[in-house]
């Protein structure tokens, strides 16, 4: 069989309105490269300072939020059957992501937090006129990027109050509720919902019927199922309440307990990935790692930190790397390549190396930014391969090519 023909073209300006990935996605990376390239560049000795601080801003506001917001600017149209983001909301996001970027450049840990809460807000406001006028029910489930929304404003409202004045006491909370509770909302919501169909599940997909719109509509989100997801969030709301008043060991364990049960009964997560391609079986490894994170942070004691990076690298870090290639590949018509996928399989391998050497600093305190500065590295290298590979297929596009039509001969009729 002939090979059909395609011609390649760029899509990007064209694209990126309805698909911001294609444009957080690859900022999201730079983020991340700064971050963790602040252990590197210490590690080795070009600089003399480092900021525990600074990094963690970097991963989670920078890194993590421009992979989730780009992946829900351009999902959640779609779930809705709504209009892409508008000039105003997307200039609300750029605008707040450029003052991340200013404030972690200078140290400017009030730009840092303003930033963040301007990205929250203008997202919000996207994702508010996309529930209100939505065409079709969504899976109670998702009230957990709500609640994942809601943590990260309260978090970020926190650490910008204590850095005009407010009580310092506030600050290991919101830095807490921002950086592991937001993030945790939105995997479990993602997780009852988009990731068992990325498993090969569909089955467990909730069907969808036209939706109820205004405030009758936001009440049906308070009753049933979706009651107990608000439940469930209040109660890791609780564990890091309990956790900021001193009851360190009660309130990670509830946590735990909530991100366990939560995952498991909204995605079956006990069931092996049906689908047998190298970013399904790294998306189950990262929801696991976040699992066995959770229970690893409550069970540390004196390694907290440490275990706190099985959550970070081989959960979070992971899992966006992994369902960022599926949605570029999906997005840009190479679906083709999802089961050979071999640079994905390397991303994996570099994610989970760099995650086994960041946990052995616990165990090589002489050697500890030396170690750190190697996790680092390999974590760079497992970004920029990713972001090599795919930021191509988010420029551009290949369409099969339509031969020209050759023009019809008339034979006039003999005698």
């Amino acid at each position: 069989m002939a090979t059909p023909v395609t011609v390649r073209r760029n899509v990007w300006r064209a694209s990126v309105r309805e698909e911001p990935f294609r444009l957080l996605f690859p900022v999201g990376v730079c983020f991340g490269l700064v971050g963790v390239g602040h252990w590197l560049l210490y590690g080795v000795g070009i600089t003399g300072h480092y900021s525990g601080v600074l990094h963690a801003s970097l991963q989670i506001q920078g890194f993590m939020a421009s992979f989730i917001i780009g992946f829900l600017l351009t999902a959640l149209p779609k779930f809705t059957v709504g209009p892409p983001v508008s000039t105003v909301e997307a200039a609300g996001i750029l605008g707040g992501t450029a003052l991340v970027a200013v404030g972690c450049g200078g140290r400017l840990w009030v730009a840092i937090e303003a930033g963040t809460l301007v990205q929250l807000l203008a997202f919000g406001l996207f994702a508010w006129r996309r529930y209100w006028g939505r065409a079709t029910t969504q899976p109670p489930v998702l009230v957990w990027l709500t609640v994942g929304w809601l943590y990260a404003v309260v978090g970020a409202a926190s650490l910008l109050w204590v850095r005009l004045g407010g009580p310092p006491g506030l600050e290991l909370f919101g830095r807490r509720l921002l950086w592991q509770g937001a993030s945790l909302a939105v995997v479990i919501g993602m997780g009852g919902h988009l990731i068992p169909r990325l498993l090969g599940y569909p089955e467990g997909v909730v069907p969808k019927y036209p939706a109820v719109r205004g405030w009758r509509g936001v009440a049906a989100a308070f009753r049933g199922e979706a009651l107990a997801w608000w439940a469930a969030g209040g109660a890791l709301f609780a564990g890091f309440v309990i956790e900021g008043v001193g009851h360190e060991s009660a309130g990670r364990l509830l946590r735990a307990v909530v991100v366990t049960v939560a995952l498991l009964v909204a995605g079956r997560f006990w069931h092996l990935p049906r689908v047998r391609a190298p970013f399904a079986w790294g998306v189950w490894h990262a929801v696991w790692a976040v699992i066995l994170g959770t229970w690893a942070v409550a069970l540390a004691g004196p390694y907290y930190v440490a275990a706190l990076h099985l959550i970070f690298i081989g959960g979070f870090s992971l899992m966006v790397f992994m369902v960022g290639a599926r949605v570029t590949l999906s997005h840009g018509g190479y679906m083709a390549l999802e089961s050979r996928n071999r640079p994905i399989r390397w991303v994996g391998t570099g994610v989970v190396t760099a995650l086994l050497l960041r946990l052995a600093t616990a165990a090589t305190p002489e050697h500890y930014f030396q170690v750190a500065a190697a996790a680092a590295a390999v974590w760079m290298a497992a970004s920029l391969l990713w972001l090599v590979y795919h930021l191509p297929k988010m420029v551009y596009r290949h369409f099969a090519a339509v031969a020209p039509m050759r023009p019809l001969r008339v034979v006039p009729p003999k005698g």
